[in-house]
């Protein structure tokens, strides 16, 4: 008898909440300005531009929302080093999920963890030897995942088009092999998202 009050419960309850929630489905792409912090004093690690775009699901409650998304992301940083500049390209599968509270006017504050899969890197610096180095792909020497903090700031028409602006922070470094210095992302994207249709009615 328990079991059932409690089942007859829970039903109520996710049947009120999936009336209460506007679900949809939609896209997103836009610009990253990315860095990376790296304990390496013989070298400059600067803002490089990328992109990323891909999906985003979005649960829509009274003055919040569940925003989960999966993008490709091209970050990684442009490098001087011996008044050479070089360059690393890091290409992810990121994966964040962003908790957003609504104010007047459609404008929200974003924030949530982010989990990123490495799919390759290149870079015309070594980062063992620090050398300038033909181009070359370092993929196994760093970690195959990566996790940030994301944070930002977005707005929201009544038509469904939305733009962020979000600081993703790396928590941990992302280098897998001993001969590399400690490496953390940072990133800046700025995008530009829509919601093609709604999921419930």
């Amino acid at each position: 008898m328990k079991k059932l009050i409690v089942i007859s419960v829970f039903c109520l309850l996710i049947t009120g909440l999936r009336a209460q929630t506007d679900i949809y489905f939609g896209v997103k792409a836009g610009l990253n300005l990315s860095s990376q912090k790296v304990d390496n004093p013989v070298a400059s690690y600067t803002m490089r531009p990328g992109f990323n775009g891909g999906v985003l699901f979005y649960f829509g409650f009274p003055n919040f929302i569940l925003q989960p998304e999966v993008l490709f992301s091209s970050q990684g940083s442009n490098i001087k080093f011996n008044d050479e500049r070089l360059y690393t390209v890091f290409s992810y599968v990121s994966i964040p999920i962003m908790f957003k509270y609504v104010l007047k006017q459609g404008i929200s504050f974003e924030a949530g963890p982010q989990i990123g899969f490495l799919l390759c890197n290149k870079s015309n610096y070594h980062p063992i030897a620090n050398q300038k180095f033909d181009e070359q792909y370092y993929t196994t020497a760093y970690k195959t995942t990566d996790f940030l903090l994301s944070f930002g700031i977005g707005w929201e028409s009544k038509k469904n088009w939305m733009v962020d602006i979000r600081y993703s922070l790396g928590l941990t470094s992302i280098n897998n092999y001993d001969g590399i210095p400690d490496t953390k992302n940072r990133v800046l994207s700025i995008n530009v998202g829509y919601k093609i249709v709604k999921l419930n009615k």
